[in-house]
């Protein structure tokens, strides 16, 4: 941590995707940068290239979410300013066709739940590819709550392009894609699907990836059949022996740490303070309490 007062600094240069065009060149410190990436810190904190040049180029993220790192790095909260004239607006940033998603978002610059989802997907993307934990759980946390958020409005799931975009770029086990099999899995069970829909439907859950509309389909029969159990309702005597599902199969919000990353107990109980001041936004969707870990390692 000396590099903090000593004021060590690394340059990272943005090259963002050929089809934007974008690139910048970020100054920072390089300890605060290190400390929160092994990316990062094997770069510049060991015997390669950018070490000794201690710089690094990034070919595959765009300015805007570096920007929004920076400023997670500085402030701990997740908003984004741009820099000057040349900085694009937030609502041009998210109005891009590959950003839309149906509906409207506010993106309020300083309340990342009315981001869209694609573009919070994108923050949480580049914070697993640099393995920046910090920051990526704190994205998680803004996904989390517009997820379940009720007051002031409520969002529908991500779109099926958004999903592609996420199974494309993390691994089958990855929190945030089992969190939004969840998710899907919920709002399937809950849509009421008219004969004059049904085309429409077939072709949007069409394009989900196959994968992760089998395995939603497979938490829908899961939760129909915990449910219908007679052994795992609430006066239930406990007594279930199917291999098909477990009680807390029924229900629809699980803990809400359920899918965080904590290291050690002390990470989860501040994690559980902020839950109970978020609540306000999500009065409807109080999850249960009780940590259902062990039973979900069982499935």
């Amino acid at each position: 941590m000396g590099d903090l007062f000593t004021g060590i600094t690394v340059d990272v240069t943005v090259k963002a995707l050929p089809e934007s065009g974008e690139s910048q060149t970020f100054v920072i410190n390089r300890s605060l940068l290190c400390g929160y990436s092994t990316y990062f810190a094997g770069a510049f904190l060991s015997q390669f290239a950018e070490a000794e040049k201690q710089a690094v180029e990034l070919s595959d993220v765009e300015p805007w979410v570096f920007r929004c790192f920076l400023g997670w790095l500085y402030t701990r909260t997740l908003c984004y300013h741009a820099a000057g004239t040349d900085e694009p607006p937030l609502s041009e940033i998210f109005e891009r066709p590959v950003m839309l998603e149906g509906s409207t978002c506010e993106n309020d610059c300083l309340d990342p739940i009315t981001w869209s989802w694609t573009g919070l997907v994108t923050l949480y993307i580049f914070a697993d590819q640099y393995d920046c934990r910090r920051f990526r759980e704190a994205v998680f946390e803004v996904i989390h709550v517009k997820a379940w958020q009720e007051l002031p409005r409520s969002y529908q799931p991500p779109r099926p392009e958004t999903i592609d975009y996420l199974c494309k770029h993390t691994v089958k086990e990855n929190r945030l894609r089992l969190f939004f099999k969840e998710l899907w899995a919920a709002f399937m069970r809950r849509i009421d699907i008219s004969r004059e829909d049904e085309e429409t439907w077939t072709g949007e859950l069409g394009k989900l990836p196959p994968a992760f509309l089998a395995e939603c389909f497979i938490n829908v029969k899961r939760t129909e059949a915990a449910l219908h159990c007679i052994h795992c309702a609430d006066n239930g005597d406990n007594l279930c022996v199917s291999t098909g599902h477990v009680s807390t199969d029924r229900r629809e919000n699980h803990a809400w740490c359920r899918y965080h990353e904590h290291e050690g107990d002390e990470e989860k109980e501040a994690c559980v303070l902020r839950y109970f001041e978020l609540r306000k936004r999500m009065p409807g969707r109080f999850a249960e309490d009780d940590d259902d870990d062990d039973d979900d390692d069982d499935e």
